[in-house]
């Protein structure tokens, strides 16, 4: 995996983390999965935390859109999905495929 597809991996799963313990309440549980193969890298951040309804996400927020988002769709052969729904935790999938 190249290193700077990693860099910005890291990045984005970083702010995801962050944006976790900011916004998903007291008590949240976290995790994170992370796999990688030839020319594949897939990283999950969750948390079981009072989630969020990602459409209703301002388009000011430059966490999840900028940081996380925007980040991985400008890395070629990048992606970012937030699954979410209110009371239901959240979940940041990044991938690459190289």
């Amino acid at each position: 995996i190249p290193q700077d597809v990693m860099n910005v991996v890291a990045r984005a799963a970083e702010e995801a983390l962050r944006n976790s313990v900011r916004h998903a309440g007291v008590g949240a549980r976290r995790w994170a999965f992370v796999w990688v193969a030839v020319g594949e890298v897939r990283v999950e951040v969750g948390d079981d935390g009072i989630g969020i309804d990602p459409v209703m996400i301002d388009p000011q927020r430059l966490g999840v859109r900028g940081s996380i988002l925007a980040r991985m769709r400008a890395l070629p052969g990048g992606a970012g999905t937030v699954v979410s729904a209110p009371g239901d935790g959240t979940v940041v999938v990044l991938t690459w495929t190289g």
